[in-house]
């Protein structure tokens, strides 16, 4: 059996599951729903093209988003640095650090502007700047970040927390790389 019949129907779902969440777009941006539907919406679809290793449209799915959160909330609202942060796993995942951090930066401010320096939110974003420096090769910023986020977090959350957990070996490893 020929390998496209043997995987058609993947391809056809795909296909189908890509074109519904677009004509979804399209309904909710021209019915005017509210602005939160929209975001998901695009965020859906974002994902989507991530599954599939298509980062370049999840880019561009995240951007669009990015324009309509800004023109509904401001430059300075939670949902813009949510997809700031959406757009940073995108470009690091195309090994694109350089770009990741420009989006992760922005997010922080919003993030600590909006729920205090002291936050699992602002936390969250200083631990992937953490990462970020780490793949650029900057283990003293690395190192940084992660003791910060991880000051952050035992602030905010239990010892046994995942993100503790993960922090604690993210810190522990670079500490071991430099070492």
């Amino acid at each position: 059996m020929p390998s496209d019949q043997l995987h058609g129907g993947v391809v056809d779902e795909d296909k189908a599951r890509e074109s519904s969440l677009i004509k979804e777009i399209a309904f909710l941006t021209e019915s005017s729903a509210p602005v939160e539907e929209i975001l998901d919406a695009y965020e859906h679809l974002a994902r989507h093209y991530a599954g599939r290793d298509q980062m370049g449209k999840a880019e561009a799915m995240h951007l669009r988003s990015l324009d309509a959160a800004k023109r509904a909330y401001g430059d300075n609202h939670p949902a813009v640095a949510h997809i700031f942060i959406e757009l940073a796993f995108v470009n690091y995942s195309r090994s694109d650090f350089e770009r990741a951090k420009l989006y992760l930066q922005p997010a922080l401010v919003i993030q600590e502007a909006e729920y205090g320096r002291v936050s699992d939110q602002a936390a969250f974003v200083i631990h992937k700047l953490g990462r970020v420096h780490e793949a650029l090769g900057e283990r003293d910023l690395a190192e940084e970040h992660y003791r910060r986020s991880l000051t952050i977090y035992r602030n905010t959350y239990n010892e046994d927390d995942s993100q503790m957990i993960i922090a604690r070996n993210d810190l522990s490893r670079i500490q071991k790389a430099k070492a």
